[in-house]
């Protein structure tokens, strides 16, 4: 706000003022014969005013019928109900969905472990039987060569066991103390 508008406000109520100095002349000067302006409203307002209402008294000895309203709530609980029945098999299904779809993938990883364990205990019941059919082994001590040959009752050789390794590995331990 600068210098300008401040003096025209000042100037305002300046003449604001001057013009309210003749006020108190104006209330004397007002017809003695006129209503106060007051006296005028309230006697408006009593003319339009809206009488008060009457309290009602209700009939006791009068029975009323009901069945509409009966059957009204009736309908309008039971659709209701229908409407959470609807939510709640919607979630109870959901929820059992998902169980079950957990279950199922728990199962199937379960019959995975189990054919695999299966497939290992044939493969070390075929090695047992492998085993003790070996009647008869053959220990080669040729050049160093130190292996181990099982044969079985037919006398057919099985897969050679190299020897060569362990018995060095034991020569270093017994030195080495």
């Amino acid at each position: 706000m600068d210098d300008d508008e401040r003096a025209d406000i000042l100037y305002a109520a300046y003449d604001t003022l001057e013009g309210a100095a003749d006020l108190y002349a104006q209330v004397v000067a007002r017809d003695p014969d006129q209503p106060d302006a007051l006296e005028h409203w309230e006697s408006l307002r009593a003319r339009y005013r809206k009488p008060e209402p009457t309290a009602r008294q209700h009939r006791l000895d009068t029975q009323r019928d009901w069945s509409d309203w009966e059957r009204w709530c009736d309908g309008r609980i039971a659709a209701a109900l229908e409407e959470h029945d609807r939510a709640y098999d919607k979630a109870v299904g959901r929820a059992l969905g998902e169980a079950c779809n957990e279950l199922r993938d728990e199962i199937a990883a379960l019959r995975r472990e189990l054919a695999t364990a299966r497939k290992q205990i044939k493969q070390m019941e075929q090695r047992r039987n492998v085993d003790s059919a070996m009647t008869v082994w053959h220990i080669n001590r040729k050049l160093f060569i130190f292996t181990a040959t099982p044969f079985d009752a037919d006398g057919k050789p099985g897969t050679p066991i190299n020897l060569r390794g362990l018995f060095e590995e034991y020569d270093v331990q017994v030195q080495a103390r």
